[in-house]
């Protein structure tokens, strides 16, 4: 595989994972009562779409088509997700714990693709600078989990 080609794999990867955040972003969104929740994850939906796009134009930048969906293995767990919330029920601490779930794998990524020594110095600035976005929000949001668990007011968003 070129390093082109290899790159522009690598930002799909991230794109389509990006893509599973959004989605579990926005789910978890429609299922809390929270309005500080719902802001929280719309604040989350929004940093996605930013490094998403960003990460699209890479893909464009280098030739190539930007992934346009989720990964399959993210829809399953959706699924299986969805199914096992119907029989136990769906409270804010569970979303909130799916959601960090979801958030290690999405940085594991991330780290991955920085770690790629075959990427080109340019591929893995973008990538870094994605990821520099996405933590300085995921910090924020870990700060909001950790005050709810708690029974502390979450910091302002």
């Amino acid at each position: 595989m070129s390093m082109a080609s290899h790159e522009k794999t690598t930002l799909n990867v991230l794109i389509a994972t990006t893509l599973d955040s959004i989605d579990d972003f926005l789910d978890a969104a429609d299922n809390v009562e929270s309005d500080s929740l719902v802001a929280l994850f719309d604040q989350r939906v929004i940093a996605c779409q930013a490094v998403m796009d960003t990460l699209r134009c890479e893909v464009i930048r280098l030739g190539g088509s930007p992934q346009r969906n989720g990964s399959l293995s993210a829809s399953a767990h959706r699924v299986f997700s969805n199914l096992k919330s119907a029989m136990t029920g769906r409270n804010e601490q569970a979303i909130i714990v799916e959601v960090a779930t979801c958030e290690r794998h999405l940085k594991a990524k991330f780290a991955d693709a920085m770690a790629d020594t075959r990427l080109s110095p340019e591929v893995r600035r973008t990538i870094r600078d994605c990821y520099a976005a996405m933590t300085l929000h995921h910090r924020h949001a870990e700060s909001f989990r950790q005050a709810l668990e708690s029974d502390q007011a979450p910091p302002e968003l």
